[in-house]
Parts: structure tokens; sequence; C-alpha cells
């Protein structure tokens, strides 16, 4: 198994983003968008929670961008 590789500032980001409970907007290689609140990463995906609780587990080699809505 693959340790999170927290030295990468990209890793360190998420990260913060998990600690403020921020609500992401994460575009898909497919051309799909979905938004949520990031739950948690690991080295393989990410998990988003959306406003009625249901969970998302993205594929990391599916994303395309992330951003952070202020």
């Amino acid at each position: 198994m693959t340790d999170l590789n927290t030295s990468i500032p990209s890793t360190r980001w998420l990260q913060g983003m998990v600690r403020e409970k921020a609500t992401l907007s994460v575009g898909l290689v497919s051309g799909e968008r979905v938004s949520g609140q990031l739950k948690w990463i690991d080295p393989e995906c990410i998990c988003l929670t959306d406003e009625t609780g249901g969970e998302q587990l993205i594929w990391q080699h599916a994303i395309s961008t992330i951003s952070a809505s202020k």
C-alpha cells in the first residue's frame, strides 16, 4: 500500500480542505462536475459528501480539476 505523500503541496492543500470542511467543485476527465464537502483523501481516492449526506468516492485518476468555494 502506498502512503499518502504529505510532502507535496497538492496533498497538503487537500488536507487543509478536509480540516476546513470546505466545499469543493471537482471536474472529471469525463467532463462532468461534482461538488461537495471533502470528507477524506487517500493515495487512490477522495470522498465528497453532498448536501443530503450522500457520499461519492472519486478515483484520483478521474479528476481533471479541483476548486474550493470561498
